[in-house]
């Protein structure tokens, strides 16, 4: 489960050891058994110097792909949290494996 609407409480049950978790917008998910979280960040790309050769950028400055990683550019490819999709080391890797 993604959330994007961020976490306004997170209760424990003590019996079960499940968690309740009450998002911002109000939804409840009931019956947790881990949460992970992440901090947002913005992705360090000011220095590639996109818009120079044209690469196409989504809002917040993260790179656009298609599902294959591929920009707009041909030959030219993004992977991990510079995308924006799943920001985590793990997707990052298997991009990179996936393309090489």
């Amino acid at each position: 489960f993604r959330n994007t609407n961020g976490v306004s409480k997170i209760s424990l049950d003590d019996q079960t050891a499940l968690k309740t978790v009450v998002l911002n917008n109000g939804e409840v998910i009931k019956d947790v058994d881990v949460v992970i979280m992440a901090a947002g960040r913005r992705p360090a790309v000011e220095s590639l110097n996109l818009k120079n050769v044209g690469v196409k950028q989504k809002d917040g400055g993260y790179i656009s792909v298609n599902e294959y990683s591929e920009t707009n550019i041909d030959g030219v490819y993004a992977v991990g949290d510079v995308c924006g999709n799943v920001e985590l080391t793990p997707m990052g890797e298997f991009q990179y494996a996936f393309i090489i």
